[in-house]
């Protein structure tokens, strides 16, 4: 689960809910398997997945671009809860017990 100070991202789909200053709402949703913890970033959520890759989601509507999906390592580990430190890179670990590094925006 993450909040940004209005919206939460949560649930093994990705959802997107909007506090509206009392009612909340849901704006979207978006299948990932087993998703991770997304940090929120300006426009764009990274998700990593049981499928071995990190899910790049668009904050408006939850478009997850097949084009921009990033395979990690060999692919076959849960990718765990993805981190970043400046907005220009992601750490992301998997149950291999390996930890990468990835440029952003992903490749």
């Amino acid at each position: 689960m993450s909040y940004d100070g209005n919206t939460l991202y949560v649930g093994n789909m990705v959802w997107c809910i909007q506090d509206n200053g009392g009612s909340a709402s849901s704006v979207w949703t978006t299948a990932v398997t087993a998703p991770s913890t997304p940090p929120p970033m300006e426009t764009l959520l990274y998700v990593g997945s049981s499928d071995g890759k990190v899910h790049q989601l668009r904050l408006s509507d939850g478009f997850d671009d097949p084009v921009k999906r990033y395979t990690v390592g060999d692919g076959t580990k849960q990718v765990g809860d993805v981190s970043t430190e400046t907005l220009t890179e992601l750490f992301v670990p998997t149950t291999e017990g390996k930890l990468y590094k990835l440029p952003l925006p992903l490749p």
